[in-house]
Protein backbone atom coordinates (compact mmCIF):
# COMPACT_ATOMS: atom_id res chain seq x y z
CA UNK A 1 0.00 0.00 0.00
CA UNK A 2 1.35 3.46 -0.88
CA UNK A 3 1.58 6.27 1.65
CA UNK A 4 -1.17 8.06 -0.27
CA UNK A 5 -3.41 5.02 0.21
CA UNK A 6 -2.33 4.87 3.88
CA UNK A 7 -3.56 8.44 4.39
CA UNK A 8 -6.93 7.63 2.82
CA UNK A 9 -7.14 4.50 5.00
CA UNK A 10 -6.83 6.80 8.02
CA UNK A 11 -10.34 8.04 7.28
CA UNK A 12 -11.58 4.72 8.68
CA UNK A 13 -10.06 5.44 12.12
CA UNK A 14 -13.00 6.51 14.28
CA UNK A 15 -11.04 8.18 17.09
CA UNK A 16 -10.16 11.64 15.74
CA UNK A 17 -7.02 11.96 17.87
CA UNK A 18 -5.68 8.62 16.62
CA UNK A 19 -6.62 9.53 13.04
CA UNK A 20 -4.66 12.80 13.32
CA UNK A 21 -1.64 11.04 14.84
CA UNK A 22 -1.65 8.52 11.98
CA UNK A 23 -1.97 11.20 9.29
CA UNK A 24 0.73 13.31 10.95
CA UNK A 25 2.93 10.21 11.15
CA UNK A 26 2.55 9.45 7.44
CA UNK A 27 3.39 13.06 6.54
CA UNK A 28 6.38 12.91 8.91
CA UNK A 29 7.62 9.65 7.35
CA UNK A 30 7.31 11.23 3.90
CA UNK A 31 9.22 14.40 4.80
CA UNK A 32 12.01 12.89 6.93
CA UNK A 33 14.09 11.80 3.87
CA UNK A 34 14.26 15.51 2.98
CA UNK A 35 15.67 16.30 6.41
CA UNK A 36 12.37 17.88 7.44
CA UNK A 37 11.03 16.90 10.86
CA UNK A 38 7.55 18.41 11.02
CA UNK A 39 6.22 19.11 14.51
CA UNK A 40 2.49 19.22 15.26
CA UNK A 41 1.57 22.52 16.93
CA UNK A 42 -1.52 24.66 17.42
CA UNK A 43 -5.01 23.31 17.86
CA UNK A 44 -4.12 19.74 16.88
CA UNK A 45 -1.55 19.67 19.70
CA UNK A 46 -4.10 21.09 22.16
CA UNK A 47 -6.57 18.45 20.98
CA UNK A 48 -3.98 15.71 21.55
CA UNK A 49 -2.94 16.86 25.03
CA UNK A 50 -6.57 17.36 26.15
CA UNK A 51 -7.61 13.96 24.76
CA UNK A 52 -10.08 15.53 22.37
CA UNK A 53 -11.67 18.12 24.68
CA UNK A 54 -10.47 20.77 22.22
CA UNK A 55 -11.53 20.29 18.60
CA UNK A 56 -9.83 21.56 15.47
CA UNK A 57 -10.40 20.94 11.79
CA UNK A 58 -6.78 20.88 10.62
CA UNK A 59 -3.32 19.71 11.59
CA UNK A 60 -0.78 22.50 11.97
CA UNK A 61 2.88 21.65 11.47
CA UNK A 62 6.04 23.61 11.94
CA UNK A 63 8.47 22.55 9.25
CA UNK A 64 10.50 23.70 6.29
CA UNK A 65 8.39 24.86 3.41
CA UNK A 66 10.18 24.40 0.08
CA UNK A 67 9.55 22.99 -3.38
CA UNK A 68 10.59 19.46 -2.35
CA UNK A 69 8.09 19.55 0.52
CA UNK A 70 5.38 20.72 -1.85
CA UNK A 71 6.16 17.81 -4.19
CA UNK A 72 5.90 15.32 -1.31
CA UNK A 73 2.55 16.76 -0.19
CA UNK A 74 1.25 16.52 -3.76
CA UNK A 75 2.49 12.91 -4.01
CA UNK A 76 0.42 12.10 -0.91
CA UNK A 77 -2.70 13.41 -2.66
CA UNK A 78 -2.82 16.87 -1.10
CA UNK A 79 -3.76 19.92 -3.14
CA UNK A 80 -3.00 23.49 -2.13
CA UNK A 81 -6.05 25.57 -1.18
CA UNK A 82 -4.85 28.96 0.00
CA UNK A 83 -2.82 28.37 3.16
CA UNK A 84 -4.06 24.79 3.56
CA UNK A 85 -3.20 21.47 2.00
CA UNK A 86 -6.32 19.34 1.53
CA UNK A 87 -7.06 15.93 0.13
CA UNK A 88 -10.02 16.61 -2.18
CA UNK A 89 -13.26 14.99 -1.10
CA UNK A 90 -12.05 14.47 2.48
CA UNK A 91 -11.88 16.50 5.68
CA UNK A 92 -8.09 16.06 5.85
CA UNK A 93 -6.52 19.52 6.02
CA UNK A 94 -2.94 20.41 6.89
CA UNK A 95 -1.23 23.75 7.34
CA UNK A 96 2.41 24.75 7.72
CA UNK A 97 1.99 28.18 9.38
CA UNK A 98 5.71 28.52 10.16
CA UNK A 99 9.04 26.88 9.53
CA UNK A 100 10.36 27.63 13.02
CA UNK A 101 9.31 25.97 16.25
CA UNK A 102 8.67 28.46 19.03
CA UNK A 103 10.03 26.25 21.75
CA UNK A 104 12.61 23.55 22.30
CA UNK A 105 13.15 20.54 20.06
CA UNK A 106 14.33 18.80 23.24
CA UNK A 107 10.77 19.07 24.59
CA UNK A 108 9.12 17.65 21.44
CA UNK A 109 7.21 14.42 22.14
CA UNK A 110 7.18 11.47 19.74
CA UNK A 111 3.69 9.97 19.52
CA UNK A 112 2.82 6.76 17.72
CA UNK A 113 -0.36 5.11 16.42
CA UNK A 114 -0.61 2.13 14.05
CA UNK A 115 3.14 2.18 13.44
CA UNK A 116 3.12 5.82 12.39
CA UNK A 117 5.18 8.21 14.49
CA UNK A 118 4.53 11.94 14.66
CA UNK A 119 6.18 14.64 16.73
CA UNK A 120 4.16 16.99 18.95
CA UNK A 121 5.25 20.24 20.52
CA UNK A 122 6.11 19.67 24.18
CA UNK A 123 3.42 20.42 26.75
CA UNK A 124 5.55 23.17 28.32
CA UNK A 125 5.94 25.04 25.04
CA UNK A 126 2.29 24.54 24.11
CA UNK A 127 1.23 26.05 27.43
CA UNK A 128 3.63 28.94 26.94
CA UNK A 129 2.14 29.55 23.50
CA UNK A 130 -1.37 29.76 24.92
CA UNK A 131 -0.23 31.96 27.82
CA UNK A 132 1.40 34.38 25.35
CA UNK A 133 -1.84 34.57 23.36
CA UNK A 134 -3.78 35.20 26.57
CA UNK A 135 -1.38 37.95 27.64
CA UNK A 136 -0.57 39.73 24.39
CA UNK A 137 -3.88 39.29 22.53
CA UNK A 138 -6.12 39.20 25.60
CA UNK A 139 -7.47 35.90 24.26
CA UNK A 140 -9.68 34.38 26.95
CA UNK A 141 -9.99 31.09 25.05
CA UNK A 142 -6.22 30.66 25.10
CA UNK A 143 -6.21 31.39 28.83
CA UNK A 144 -8.83 28.70 29.42
CA UNK A 145 -6.94 26.14 27.33
CA UNK A 146 -3.66 26.97 29.07
CA UNK A 147 -5.40 26.36 32.40
CA UNK A 148 -6.99 23.11 31.14
CA UNK A 149 -3.60 21.86 29.93
CA UNK A 150 -1.99 22.82 33.24
CA UNK A 151 -4.63 20.99 35.28
CA UNK A 152 -4.36 17.85 33.12
CA UNK A 153 -0.55 17.75 33.11
CA UNK A 154 0.36 19.69 36.26
CA UNK A 155 2.82 17.16 37.68
CA UNK A 156 4.58 16.65 34.33
CA UNK A 157 5.19 20.33 33.57
CA UNK A 158 8.71 21.70 33.86
CA UNK A 159 7.70 24.79 35.81
CA UNK A 160 11.18 26.30 36.00
CA UNK A 161 11.44 26.07 32.19
CA UNK A 162 8.00 27.68 31.84
CA UNK A 163 8.77 30.53 34.25
CA UNK A 164 12.15 31.24 32.66
CA UNK A 165 10.70 31.36 29.14
CA UNK A 166 7.59 33.26 30.18
CA UNK A 167 9.91 35.98 31.49
CA UNK A 168 11.63 36.08 28.08
CA UNK A 169 8.25 36.36 26.33
CA UNK A 170 6.96 39.07 28.67
CA UNK A 171 4.13 36.96 30.06
CA UNK A 172 5.38 35.59 33.38
CA UNK A 173 2.65 37.44 35.29
CA UNK A 174 -0.02 35.77 33.13
CA UNK A 175 1.64 32.36 33.52
CA UNK A 176 1.68 32.73 37.31
CA UNK A 177 -1.94 33.88 37.35
CA UNK A 178 -3.12 30.89 35.30
CA UNK A 179 -0.86 28.48 37.20
CA UNK A 180 -2.38 29.63 40.49
CA UNK A 181 -5.89 28.98 39.14
CA UNK A 182 -4.85 25.57 37.76
CA UNK A 183 -3.21 24.56 41.04
CA UNK A 184 -6.39 25.41 42.94
CA UNK A 185 -8.56 23.38 40.52
CA UNK A 186 -6.15 20.44 40.65
CA UNK A 187 -6.12 20.52 44.46
CA UNK A 188 -9.93 20.49 44.51
CA UNK A 189 -9.99 17.55 42.10
CA UNK A 190 -7.41 15.63 44.13
CA UNK A 191 -9.47 16.12 47.30
CA UNK A 192 -12.53 14.44 45.76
Amino acid sequence: MSLKEDILACLQIQDKNKRQISIAGIITKSLEPLGIIPVVVGGAAVEFYTLGQYATMDIDFVGTINNEMKEVMASLGFEREGRYWRIPGTDIMVEFPSDKLVGSMDKVQPVEHNGQQAYYIGIDDLILNRVQEAKHWNDMGSKEWARTLMVAHYDDIDWSYCHKNASKFGCRDKLEEIQKEAKKIKRQMDEK
